[in-house]
């Protein structure tokens, strides 16, 4: 018996997530925040002038795997705490480092990096239950 509908072969079909699943995975989710964390850094005001734009292009040039986060996000209970610490590390500028992130809750960064993908869910879920072989 498989641990999650997910999982079973007989019954991942029925719940197939079509192309929101395809979208909504962990690199997408990372880079997302990682835009959030860059795109405030730019516009909020409060972080000094020369760092801003090197933590938001760092924002827009970073790729850190979802597995370097695991241990830490098991810990935490949440993603980006870890994600924040790796991007600081990545971004090997201690100066800018500094702020990342300044202003913004894990919560916050979260829903906001989720809400590009939420624009596109009504059209994968009209795409997916118009599917011919879904009905």
């Amino acid at each position: 018996m498989a641990a999650s509908v997910f999982d079973s072969s007989p019954c991942a079909r029925s719940f197939d997530c079509g192309a929101a699943g395809r979208r909504l995975t962990d690199s997408a989710a990372m880079r997302a925040i990682l835009l959030v964390t860059g795109a405030l850094a730019k516009v909020q005001g409060v972080i000094p002038e020369l760092s801003a734009p090197a933590i938001h292009r760092a924002s827009l040039e970073n790729r850190i795997e979802p597995k370097a986060r695991a241990k830490a996000t098991s810990h935490n209970g949440v993603s980006v705490p870890a994600l924040i610490d790796r991007f600081r590390a990545e971004l090997q500028a201690p100066k800018p480092a500094q702020y990342v992130p300044w202003g913004a809750t894990s919560q916050y960064t979260i829903d906001t990096a989720l809400v590009p993908h939420l624009r596109q869910a009504p059209a994968d879920a009209l795409a997916f239950a118009t599917r011919a072989d879904h009905i």
